[in-house]
C-alpha cells in the first residue's frame, strides 16, 4: 500500500506486515521510548528500499537521521493505515 504523507513523502507501506507479533512488540516498545524499536518496526513494516527513502527523506544537511522526525512520519503512516482508503 502506498502511503502519502502530509509532509511531502510518498512510502510503500507492508500492510500484511501488521498482522505479526513482532511488529506489535515494535509497536509497544515505541510506546515505552525505546529507540531500538523504532528501528526495528522499520526493518519489519519497511522494504531496505523504502527504509532507505524513509531515511534520506528525514535526512538533515549535516547527514543525520533525528529519532524524532523518523517518529513524526511514522505516526502520520500509522495513522493513516487506521483510515479507510480513498478510491
Amino acid at each position: 500500500m502506498i502511503i502519502k504523507t502530509k509532509v511531502g513523502l510518498e512510502v510503500e507501506v507492508n500492510r500484511d506486515a501488521f498482522d505479526d507479533m513482532e511488529v506489535l512488540d515494535a509497536i509497544r516498545g515505541m510506546d515505552e521510548d525505546n529507540p531500538i524499536a523504532l528501528s526495528k518496526f522499520c526493518d519489519l513494516v519497511f522494504s531496505k528500499q523504502e527504509k532507505k527513502k524513509l531515511y534520506d527523506f528525514c535526512r538533515t544537511e549535516d547527514g543525520k537521521v533525528p529519532l524524532s522526525k523518523i517518529l513524526d512520519v511514522i505516526t502520520e503512516i500509522m495513522t493513516s493505515l487506521g483510515q479507510p482508503e480513498k478510491n
